[in-house]
């Protein structure tokens, strides 16, 4: 017992003069200061591949990022699903003119998200703030549309259009008001 002592406060003296005299603290604290600069690092790329969902104003927009997220799901754009996409634009979405512009924002604001349900957090919020319930229930029979053209929902997209759903449902508070107010599961 006494050698298991004498072998452990020699290492723990060895520990203190190592970080005290051979500049030790200044490892730890690179690692620390590492650390601290990866999380940043991922947090900071992180925003930037949600930047161009996050910038959206226009419902009719994010209804759009939608629907190219939902047809992205089952691999590339088929010309069935960007025909389809582009009359639902112009039908219920009412857009007029040309809608390149609009086509390829959105295009580009789904290859620079990390996930579709990240994307569905970032872009729901926004018509479900700004909509009629009655509206919410077109954005997703919309959505929906978009995700039967070539075929029955997979089941990534099936997953997709359930937390889309969830999304847009407003939350009701439940209670008396008084600041403790809960959504309903």
């Amino acid at each position: 017992m006494p050698i298991i002592a004498t072998i452990l406060s020699g290492l723990f003296f060895w520990g203190v003069y190592w970080f005290i005299f051979m500049d030790g603290h200044k490892a730890v604290g690179g690692m620390l200061t590492g650390r601290r600069n990866a999380k940043r690092r991922a947090a900071a790329l992180d925003a930037e591949a949600r930047a161009p969902i996050t910038l959206i104003a226009d419902p009719r927009d994010a209804a759009t990022v939608l629907m190219y997220l939902v047809a992205r799901q089952k691999g590339d754009y088929s010309a069935a699903q960007l025909s389809a996409i582009g009359a639902e634009m112009r039908g219920v979405l009412s857009l007029e003119g040309d809608l390149a512009e609009r086509q390829s924002y959105a295009r580009f604001a789904c290859t620079k998200t990390p996930s579709v349900t990240a994307a569905i957090q970032d872009v729901a919020p926004l018509p479900s703030d700004r909509l009629t319930p009655e509206e919410r229930d077109d954005l997703f029979a919309m959505v929906d549309r978009i995700a039967n053209v070539d075929g029955p929902p997979s089941d990534e997209q099936a997953a997709s259009l359930a937390a889309l759903r969830k999304a847009l449902e407003p939350a009701e508070a439940t209670g008396q008001g008084f600041g403790w107010t809960r959504a309903r599961a």
